[in-house]
């Protein structure tokens, strides 16, 4: 890494500038005599400015030999006033991150400061360092600590039950913010290339007499469930049609439309979900453009597939069902295709991570990282994993998506 030092950095209400000597009597004023300050960011109390004060000729002499060292003073844009310090430490040059620690005086709290001078450095860490992540340590009962870095969009990993330091020995909770969430966060993803994974998967892909792609997830044969990626122009209809052996499931990723199950007419909502079991009749009126996904088990095959002009069929219909399982396709509950709601953070229990996993996203944008590989989440992108690989999903809003897994995959 190419260090820079503790350049000057501005916000909307903040200037955040290399420490001066002559900042020590408002350091010691505000934050270095506060002891419950001192306990919950980790430092000794001084006992009088002269310690500030030697504390501050050292961060003198420190700038001037190590553009390493990264120590800003918070200074207040309007009134010049020193409020706090914000600091990068501990680079780890494997995983090429920092720590942040920070402190404020107890005057300038609750008004946003932090998390702006946060946001700020996490910026210069992304940015300009080009750092991976960045980390911050708080004890669990620094609540405003806490507050600052999940409003920048960090979120908590683990406790680290033995932390041991100069000042504090014990439990502490581990919050951290990756490269690739907060660019996403930010809108501004433009470090990396990002594709469709499913466009790996070619090879597995026919087409459907709709003109669907439908793709068979794991060997052909012997499979239990394929996958079609439909999309359809406005004010068009699709086949109306039945299968005699297999069930389907739509999941409806974007557009307005209905679809008809033996002449019963449903408004279809994106994220909405519907099952098909084998002798049903339906088609989808696609009243703008629309993209569903269309699973079915048994895989799809022309030979199973009629095409109809009536709808004298069955009515077993199941409609979307509320409690998440859609369909329960196997005797194991962990091992069906079923339907997640998340909001910040997904990982796939140590038991899924047995079997492959296919990942089909209805609503919402985020990233997933398979194997350290970070691709978009959209709504209508689907992912395959195998059983070896490793994965988690990321996000800041409301993603919805359906996970199948390798009990339907079979080889």
């Amino acid at each position: 890494m190419k260090h820079l030092g503790t350049i000057r950095i501005e916000t909307e209400r903040l200037i955040l500038r290399k420490c001066q000597v002559s900042d020590y009597k408002e350091s010691f004023l505000y934050c270095c005599s506060d002891p419950e300050l001192a306990r919950l960011q980790n430092f000794d109390v001084h006992e009088n400015d002269k310690v500030t004060k030697k504390s501050f000729i050292e961060k003198e002499e420190q700038y001037k030999k190590d553009d390493s060292f990264y120590e800003w003073a918070i200074i207040n844009k309007e009134t010049n006033t020193f409020m706090g310090e914000i600091a990068l430490v501990n680079y780890d040059e494997e995983t090429n991150s920092f720590e942040t620690g920070y402190h404020l005086g107890k005057p300038f709290r609750g008004k946003g400061y932090m998390t702006e001078a946060i946001r700020a450095i996490s910026t210069f860490v992304f940015k300009e360092l080009q750092c991976d992540s960045l980390y911050a340590l708080i004890l669990k009962d620094n609540i405003s600590s806490r507050k600052c870095v999940l409003k920048n969009n960090f979120i908590y990993t683990k406790t680290i039950p033995d932390y041991k330091d100069d000042v504090y020995e014990g439990p502490i909770d581990k919050y951290e913010i990756t490269k690739d969430r907060y660019y996403l966060l930010n809108n501004k993803r433009d470090d990396k290339k990002m594709s469709n994974y499913i466009e790996e998967h070619k090879a597995k892909i026919q087409k459907t007499p709709g003109g669907s792609l439908c793709q068979v997830f794991g060997n052909r044969e012997g499979a239990k469930c394929s996958i079609a990626l439909v999309t359809m122009d406005e004010n068009s209809n699709g086949l109306k049609h039945y299968h005699d052996n297999i069930t389907e499931i739509y999941l409806f990723s974007k557009g307005e439309g209905s679809i008809i199950i033996n002449e019963h007419e449903n408004i279809i909502n994106s994220g909405d979900c519907y099952i098909i079991p084998a002798g049903n009749t339906h088609y989808i009126k696609a009243d703008t453009n629309m993209e569903f996904a269309c699973i079915c088990t048994p895989p799809w095959t022309e030979e199973h597939e009629f095409i109809v002009n009536n709808t004298t069929m069955g009515n077993n219909i199941s409609p979307t069902n509320k409690t998440g399982i859609i369909q329960v396709l196997s005797s194991n509950p962990d091992n069906d295709v079923k339907l997640y709601e998340i909001n910040n953070y997904f990982k796939p229990t140590t038991n899924m991570k047995n079997y492959r996993r296919v990942y089909y996203f209805i609503q919402g944008n985020g990233l997933i990282n398979i194997d350290n590989n970070t691709y978009d989440i959209k709504p209508g992108y689907c992912y395959e994993v195998k059983n070896e690989s490793n994965e988690y999903i990321e996000t800041n809003e409301k993603i919805k998506f359906v996970l199948v897994c390798e009990n339907i995959l079979n080889n």
